[in-house]
Formats: structure tokens, sequence, C-alpha cells
């Protein structure tokens, strides 16, 4: 976690898993202009944020090449 740090229209974002929240989340973000970097496993939940200039990564790899601040949504499972 980078606490010293402040998160503004220049950051590069990252979002790992565009389900229900993380989609919408994401979404709203790209629409300001925050340039951003998506994964899911679902290729298909991706377009959306592509057309909206979001840069797509295939593996989880990908995401040490350069520093972002990054949202991981995923679905809890219990017990």
């Amino acid at each position: 976690m980078i606490i010293d740090k402040t998160v503004t229209s220049q950051s590069r974002l990252g979002f790992v898993g565009l389900g229900y929240l993380g989609s919408r989340v994401a979404r709203r973000l790209a629409a300001a202009g925050f340039p951003m970097v998506v994964h899911d496993r679902d290729r298909e939940k991706t377009k959306e944020l592509a057309a909206l200039g979001a840069r797509l990564r295939r593996t989880r790899k990908h995401w040490l090449k350069s520093p972002m601040w990054c949202c991981h949504a995923f679905r809890a499972t219990l017990p």
C-alpha cells in the first residue's frame, strides 16, 4: 500500500475483476478520463472498458511491469 501518494487524474489505475462492482467503478473512472489497465478472466467484460480507452492485460504477470494503483474486485467465497 502506498500511503504517501495521492490519486489524481494522471494516476494510472488497474482493475482486476470486472464483475458487478469492479465494472461499475472502472467504467465511471474511465469515463472521467483516468488512464486504466484492466483484466478479467472473461474477456467479454473488458470490451466496454477498452472502448473507453482502457488498456487490456491478458495475464497477471503483465501487472508487474509498471507502478499503478490497483483495485481487486473479487467475490469472496465463504466456507
